[in-house]
């Protein structure tokens, strides 16, 4: 964490976990800087390419935050603009690095400003974002892929995402002839919500029901959580495991945030006898609340538990997307949309630019 404001003024703990899994090479990045209003900027690049070309394209979009970042004078006046501009200066380092080195790199990436109670962020590629409440997924980003596409059209299940020929095949990244088209979305934060930022190393092996515990738990920090989701994906991953890299922001709020505040509100009755009656009910609602979280927190505490079906992705399946739609009404959205071939530019280390999708070299 860069020096700055402290991140106990809005974030109780922000935590960063990222490991190599069974590649020769870390291409992943990831980065959290603090500022001089109390915003929080989160960083994570995915790079693609390899011999050295996914991780310089990675350093060089994190480098493009940082200056951004200090550009700004470490402030951040408006989330939406200052993400978008650091996709385009990301994009024009990556392909500055790529002919400096010769190594046509990609990055793939996902970046999260937080400032206040509300949460900013904006992706290309397959890194995501999650916005968790409680121990359930809220909002996830939506794929720039292949198989994102195919599963949509029906083609093919949530579950075969992961093992699907086309896995590495994506419609947007950062580098190449062709700017990005970012995503944006946002989302207010309630004191206890976490916003996880992750590579595919993580979704593709844990089910929503891990994802959303992470953070969940009060008896073990968030750092202790994060390494185990991460540890247990690349151990589910066994000799494919990529490099696997996360980092989670929660949310506790100040004494200036509405959800606190309710949460917070006392019980107000002139009864002496309704008074009591609250009191035992609450007590016995904290009862079941501790049973309940402890079956809950068993999910990440209780060692390594099994995906459901051979070769699944675990993780999918969470009918979820940006906008935080239900599965009905996400399956109707995505009944029109058109294939592959309809969208993106091409990325990959041995792409041609242009239409239509790559494979990413190296991933895999």
């Amino acid at each position: 964490m860069k020096k700055g404001v402290s991140a106990k003024e809005t974030i109780g703990e922000v935590a960063i976990c990222s490991l190599q899994g069974r590649r020769k090479e870390q291409e992943d990045r990831v980065e959290h800087w603090v500022g001089k209003d109390g915003s929080h900027l989160l960083v994570l690049c995915d790079g693609a390419g390899g011999h050295g070309g996914g991780a310089g394209a990675s350093a060089a979009a994190v480098r493009a935050a940082e200056d951004l970042w200090n550009g700004s004078g470490q402030v951040i006046s408006n989330a939406r603009d200052f993400l978008s501009e650091w996709m385009a200066e990301a994009h024009e380092a990556v392909n500055v690095e790529g002919e400096r080195t010769g190594f046509r790199g990609r990055a793939v990436v996902v970046a999260v400003v937080v400032k206040g109670a509300q949460a900013d962020w904006v992706h290309a590629g397959d890194c995501r974002v999650y916005h968790l409440r409680d121990e359930k997924i809220l909002k996830r980003t939506r794929d720039d892929s292949v198989v994102q596409v195919l599963f949509e059209r029906g083609d093919i299940s949530e579950e075969e995402m992961g093992s699907h020929p086309d896995q590495n095949r994506l419609l947007q990244s950062l580098g190449g002839k062709e700017s990005p088209r970012p995503q944006h979305d946002a989302g207010e934060l309630l004191p206890g919500d976490r916003v996880l930022l992750c590579s595919d190393g993580l979704w593709e092996f844990l089910g929503k029901d891990e994802i959303g515990m992470i953070g969940f738990s009060s008896r073990r920090s968030l750092q202790k959580q994060l390494e185990h989701a991460v540890a247990k994906s690349i151990s589910r991953a066994g000799e494919k495991a990529d490099n696997t890299s996360a980092a989670v922001l929660r949310f506790e709020g100040n004494h200036g945030h509405q959800g606190a505040e309710l949460r917070a509100a006392p019980v107000k009755s002139k009864s002496l006898l309704f008074l009591v009656a609250v009191g035992v009910a609450a007590l016995l609602a904290i009862v079941g609340v501790v049973i309940d979280g402890q079956q809950k927190e068993s999910l990440l505490e209780g060692g390594p538990i099994e995906r459901e079906g051979a070769g699944g992705a675990g993780g999918r399946g969470d009918g979820v997307g940006s906008g935080g739609r239900g599965a009905d009404e996400e399956e109707e959205s995505r009944a029109g949309k058109g294939g592959p071939e309809e969208g993106g530019s091409g990325v990959g280390s041995k792409a041609e630019d242009g239409g239509g999708s790559e494979e990413l070299g190296d991933r895999n």
